[in-house]
């Protein structure tokens, strides 16, 4: 990310600096250290929302990152950009990257009637997996979205259901850390619905592959999901 941020900053890109923060964002989300960067995002509290209303993707995953932050006075005033019926997501470039990002912010939030109506935009599409384009930021199976968003909702059959499709979809794409992300959730939610033999095993393997790819966050999930049963 650093030698594409070099590269583009030579070349007088406009887009340059603000590709290099969505990397680092990535990264840090993925390694649980979210905290040392956030600051580099725009408040929309403090500062013009519409510093962040470029695309319903950046809305989506400036909503989630804010929400993982634990600031969901932030990432609910984000949210209500895609109005109550989220009328301003289907049909945009990028919709289904913007959606994946929009049920992390939903399930922090614990926002069940979006929920129910973002579960209805992305079963269709449970197959895929969201992308955004322009910073080639991948935010994992839509079916993982799926699993978390019928997980808030109650729903836990389905959510192991989409879980499980996850992994495998994440598995053959070669995204070894959303793999471990999903096998993680997957964990939570089979020993939510009693089996605690292969929730153990599934949280034990998860937490392992965690720490061997440096999702030290992921890890601590685990850890929790594990020690809770």
């Amino acid at each position: 990310f650093r030698e594409a941020f070099a590269l583009g900053r030579d070349n007088g890109h406009p887009y340059a600096p603000i590709l290099f923060v969505g990397h680092s964002m990535s990264v840090s989300r993925e390694r649980g250290t979210l905290a040392d960067v956030i600051h580099r995002l725009p408040d929309p509290v403090q500062d013009d929302v519409s510093q962040v209303q470029i695309s319903p993707y950046v809305v989506a995953i400036n909503a989630a990152i804010w929400a993982e932050a634990e600031r969901h006075d932030t990432a609910s005033l984000l949210v209500q950009y895609f109005g109550p019926g989220i009328e301003r997501l289907e049909g945009r470039i990028d919709w289904l990257a913007a959606g994946v990002e929009l049920a992390a912010a939903l399930r922090h939030l614990r926002d069940t009637q979006r929920a129910q109506v973002l579960m209805e935009m992305l079963a269709p599409y449970e197959a895929l997996h969201g992308v955004c384009t322009i910073t080639v930021l991948y935010g994992g199976p839509v079916a993982r979205a799926l699993g978390l968003l019928a997980e808030l909702c109650g729903d836990l059959e389905s959510a192991e259901h989409w879980l499980e499709m996850a992994v495998e979809a994440a598995g053959r794409l070669g995204a070894r850390s959303m793999a471990v992300r999903a096998q993680c959730e997957l964990g939570r939610i089979i020993a939510a619905r009693g089996r605690t033999a292969p929730a153990r095993e599934l949280l034990d393997a998860a937490e392992a592959s965690a720490h061997a790819l440096g999702l030290e966050g992921v890890a601590r999930q685990a850890s929790a999901s594990r020690g809770a049963l």
